[in-house]
């Protein structure tokens, strides 16, 4: 396609334009995707904590401490301690209130909720993830482990477990998610200013290497057109045959042309100083 009415360093200009417009978009997306890659994966090694608490606990039959703290503990058992025969009180932990409190510590930018109402209409069954404004929003469904299931079926007042693989839902929030975010990133910034670079020196090439060559041509040519014969194309003594610039060949054929030029005028004046 053809533009009419531009000169050739304006092609070239527009060209870059769009080479940057393109280009900036195609960074612009791809950095949103790398960085939702990056709070996902932030976000299920969050998940993969809380749960591989709730999967060891299942496999040494709870969590006992003698100390539960402000963990809530639903069972105490007293006895003597092997070796030194002293008595002992051991509580078992609720795991709910100890993933909580996990929970607390799940990072210094996410919030992290966990929700055991499972009977709730708007529970996720899979793991989803989405931008809310400016906030990251990921949940995931705890699985429910055999444990839970027996311990709550042992209690009279806890809630029983029907039919479901879902204990409870993890969410978790990244707030401040705006763009300066996603671009100052360590990768982003990189990337960015590689294209940026990479573009300003593409350009630089075809400017100094393309353009300014040609505009200088063009300008010698159209003085020759006007009978200046006397022009340096600043090519005396190169050889077209040795030379791969095609721009400088195009200036040793159009110094052959002047010289055959300025030879005609010679013999024409000749010619008529003889009549």
């Amino acid at each position: 396609m053809k533009v009419k009415g531009l000169s050739l360093a304006n092609k070239v200009a527009l060209f870059f334009i769009l080479v940057f417009f393109l280009g900036g978009v195609g960074l612009i997306q791809t950095l949103k995707y790398y960085h939702e890659r990056d709070l996902v994966e932030r976000s299920r090694t969050i998940v993969q904590l809380l749960d591989s608490f709730l999967k060891f606990s299942d496999d040494v039959h709870g969590l006992w401490v003698e100390n539960p703290g402000e963990i809530k503990a639903i069972k105490q058992l007293t006895g003597l301690e092997e070796g030194t025969e002293e008595e002992k009180d051991l509580y078992l932990l609720h795991d709910p209130d100890f993933n909580a409190l996990l929970a607390k510590i799940g990072g210094s930018e996410a919030h992290v909720i966990i929700n055991y109402q499972t009977n709730e209409p708007d529970i996720p069954q899979k793991e989803t993830w989405r931008f809310e404004n400016q906030v990251f929003v990921y949940q995931y469904p705890l699985p429910l482990h055999e444990r839970c299931i027996s311990c709550h079926a042992q209690e009279p007042k806890a809630p029983k477990f029907k039919n479901t693989e879902v204990a409870g839902v993890v969410t978790i929030k990244f707030p401040g998610q705006t763009f300066f975010k996603i671009f100052s990133g360590s990768f982003g910034l990189w990337v960015a200013v590689a294209f940026l670079i990479g573009t300003l020196a593409l350009y630089g090439l075809v400017k100094f290497e393309l353009i300014n060559p040609l505009t200088d041509l063009t300008r010698k040519v159209h003085e020759m057109s006007l009978g200046n014969l006397d022009i340096d194309f600043k090519v005396k003594g190169l050889n077209e045959h040795n030379v791969k610039d095609e721009i400088v060949r195009l200036a040793i054929a159009i110094e052959r042309l002047r010289r055959s030029q300025k030879t005609m005028e010679k013999m024409l004046e000749d010619d008529s100083f003889e009549l």
